[in-house]
């Protein structure tokens, strides 16, 4: 059975395989974590750069049809090279940054319908990612919620809505270990030193956010940024406070949820694993 699953490049263009395009076994599924050696023992394991290889059947009936569908594949991958930004695998929840940098021909000249490709494929961050979003609304004492709000920003994925209290709620990190987030923490409440805790930890950055505007943390990519109503972004790095870390991962389990506003708080956890999870 050929794998299932697509290539998204970073502009969002699609190749999807299971029709046309054909994905036989490979090793994306495949890991290795790197580690070191001190005084005979095993310590520090980490993710490196990792390359991998994906062999491609494209297959048509027609050999103009077969023509376009050879020129997409490589327009859609090499767009990713030449802008330097990664596209994405992704297989089921999961997706998998990486370049294709490089690809192998064979058997072209046997059927113009035909073309065997093996792909060279490289990555800086070795994890499949699956995002799970969740918005928390602010609730006034009269029970009244946030949702009819008129935001000037939209995702790009669903999101699902958790019961708060006021500016109070829980979260859950199915995981088994403590994953990084993404907080998207809407403006106009005025909030000058807005405030998320999430178990015990704090993160707080002194930065009122005006109306129409949000805020972006991304732990993972440890940023801070401001982003306009007109779309215009402001790094805000420097706002955080020292004193807690703001980057500070949301631990496995059900944690408190509390912040020190009437703003709301769309929260996206990141969950990286080594492979794909079966289903």
């Amino acid at each position: 059975m050929l794998d299932s699953m697509k290539y998204v490049n970073h502009l969002g263009e699609e190749i999807q395989f299971g029709s046309i395009y054909y994905a036989n076994y490979n090793d994306l599924r495949d890991y290795a974590w790197t580690y070191s050696t001190e005084f005979s023992k095993v310590v520090n394991f980490r993710r490196s750069v990792t390359e991998k290889s994906l062999p491609i059947l494209i297959k048509c009936t027609d050999s103009t049809l077969a023509a376009a569908y050879k020129n997409a594949f490589f327009a859609t991958t090499e767009k990713d090279i030449i802008a330097a930004k990664p596209g994405k695998f992704v297989v089921g929840d999961y997706y998998f940054r990486c370049y294709i940098y490089s690809t192998k021909k064979t058997d072209y000249l046997v059927d113009a319908t035909y073309l065997a490709v093996t792909a060279k494929i490289v990555s800086d961050s070795a994890v499949w990612t699956k995002e799970v979003t969740t918005l928390y609304q602010y609730t006034s004492g009269s029970g009244s919620s946030a949702a009819t709000r008129d935001y000037s920003y939209d995702y790009a994925h669903d999101y699902t809505r958790a019961g708060s209290t006021g500016a109070s709620s829980t979260i859950t990190n199915p995981f088994f270990a403590a994953v990084d987030f993404i907080a998207v923490i809407s403006g106009g409440s005025g909030t000058a030193a807005p405030t998320i805790t999430i178990g015990s930890d704090v993160h707080k950055f002194t930065y009122t956010i005006p109306s129409g505007g949000y805020v972006t943390l991304d732990t993972k990519a440890r940023t801070l940024v401001y982003t306009s109503s007109s779309g215009a972004t402001t790094n805000i790095f420097s706002t955080r406070d020292k004193a807690n870390d703001i980057f500070a991962k949301i631990p496995s389990g059900v944690s408190s949820l509390s912040w020190n506003g009437t703003f709301d708080v769309q929260i996206t956890l990141l969950i990286d694993r080594s492979e794909p999870e079966w289903t």
